[in-house]
């Protein structure tokens, strides 16, 4: 790239890498920000901070962030609603203490344009008080080992999104049992 823009230069995925809120502000001036996807496999310095820098050099329309630091926590993951075109987001233990719920309801309110939401290894999330703006258009929601998901919770959460739901995966949600099933047909779009 040198010192010209990059304009095809639009994901970057970063994996044990080294990455703060500096490099990334750089990043963003070189490519001047047409990068769309950032992807953040065990990258473990990234910080609330690093957090606040993402969402404002980088509209972003998908955003995948797994393994992080425990200097990440959820009201980091709650600056991600500031990111309003976002479309795609991943989360895998990461932001996992007693802030994530209400960041999370941040994301679900403000990121209107957001298709997909997957969230893995999760102690500490109250699904029974989140709920899904009706201007939010979910089509996929991926929950992976969410150890508050209980058939009762799910009930609840699964109802704000039943309209337009195509894909639903639950795997290893310790308090999800077949009494929970019973919620999935109202999810009248699922293929």
């Amino acid at each position: 790239c040198g010192g010209r823009s990059c304009k095809k230069f639009h994901e970057l995925h970063f994996s044990n890498i080294l990455v703060d809120h500096n490099s990334l502000h750089v990043l963003s001036k070189i490519s001047r920000s047409h990068i769309t996807t950032l992807d953040f496999k065990y990258c473990i310095n990234i910080t609330d901070l690093t957090m606040s820098q993402i969402v404002g050099d980088f509209q972003l329309f998908n955003l995948y962030i797994s393994g992080v630091s425990p200097n990440l926590t959820g009201d980091g993951i709650g600056m991600i609603h500031g990111c309003e075109y976002l479309r795609r987001l991943k989360l895998n233990s990461v932001g996992d203490d007693h802030t994530i719920t209400d960041a999370l309801q941040l994301i679900l309110h403000h990121c209107t344009h957001l298709e997909a939401l997957c969230l893995s290894n999760y102690s500490n999330i109250n699904f029974q008080a989140l709920r899904i703006s009706p201007s939010l258009s979910l089509q996929k929601l991926c929950l992976d080992e969410c150890k508050e998901l209980t058939d009762l919770a799910f009930g609840v959460f699964i109802g704000s999104c039943s309209t337009h739901l195509r894909h639903l995966s639950i795997s290893m949600c310790d308090g999800f049992s077949c009494e929970g099933l019973k919620c999935i047909s109202h999810c009248t779009h699922l293929e």
